[in-house]
């Protein structure tokens, strides 16, 4: 049977946004459902006087935001910072606390590359596409690349691909994925950038490395079964019938059309800078 938890400090009617997960938190219950569950991010980021104020103004706890600030001062871990906010309520029980202590103390203990690398692939899988472009190219441009195996580095550039993907498009995409095969001799980053060449059109390319690279037979056929469950996976979806349905109102029903270009144009704007972090109220 479930616990009953008495809910502390007001509830937010200005919600802090948490790009991370892409989420608006509303009370203290909800941040610390949101710290455990983002440890790895969370250890590395810069709690700011943001949230402080927002805990303060918004959920009208005072000394909480005090205690904050004063650790915020002493430029102390923040693990401290967030013990302090877990302790303000009692959302998490004592046990449960302590476990999640623990796990910051072990991740705070990592080499610093690890713990770098462990936060830009969180924020890939969160699918913050340019915090995680930034966080990898921070690590492969930083003294401590050096340190890097090559199948460790070929993941990064690999990853950094994906985070291209879906910030500029597959063509730069394809520059990634072609230098984390070249590193790393790894086959999903070698069909990743065959992939791209084929839906960025660049066909003479994708034929020119096939035989440079002396494929098999069975490795192009299921490349090319791939790239074809793409397109179809992407004429079945809501976006691309949105887009016919664009094309015959074109024609018949312009100020219709226009109405309607315009709301998926704010869509695909929403969705870009949810991918890129830049939220739209």
């Amino acid at each position: 049977m479930g616990k009953l938890i008495l809910c502390k400090g007001s509830y937010a009617k200005r919600p802090y946004y948490m790009s991370v997960g892409d989420i608006n938190i509303y009370s203290i219950e909800e941040l610390c459902f949101y710290i455990a569950n983002n440890l790895d991010i969370i250890i590395e980021l810069d709690l700011n006087k943001s949230l402080i104020d927002w805990i303060k103004d918004q959920l009208k706890m005072e000394d909480l935001a005090s205690k904050l600030y004063k650790l915020q001062e002493e430029a102390v871990s923040n693990r401290f910072i967030i013990q302090t906010i877990l302790n303000s309520c009692n959302y998490f029980t004592s046990s449960q606390k302590v476990r999640i202590i623990q796990t910051i103390s072990e991740i705070e203990n990592l080499p610093l590359l690890q713990r770098k690398v462990k936060k830009a692939n969180s924020l890939l899988f969160a699918k913050n596409y340019l915090e995680a472009q930034e966080c990898y190219e921070s690590i492969i441009e930083g003294e401590m690349a050096g340190d890097l195996s090559a199948k460790e580095y070929g993941q990064i550039l690999h990853n950094l691909g994906i985070t291209k993907l879906f910030a500029l498009g597959v063509r730069q995409a394809s520059i990634f994925f072609k230098h984390a095969y070249e590193v790393n001799q790894e086959e999903e980053s070698l069909k990743q950038y065959l992939l791209c060449l084929k839906l960025s059109n660049q066909e003479d390319m994708f034929v020119d490395e096939i035989n440079r690279l002396a494929l098999e037979d069975d490795f192009i056929s299921n490349l090319l079964d791939d790239y074809k469950r793409h397109l179809n996976d992407y004429e079945y979806s809501q976006q691309y019938k949105k887009i016919i349905q664009l094309n015959k109102l074109l024609d018949a029903d312009k100020p219709t059309f226009m109405e309607a270009a315009l709301h998926l144009c704010k869509d695909i704007e929403k969705q870009y800078r949810r991918c890129t972090n830049e939220h739209i109220w």
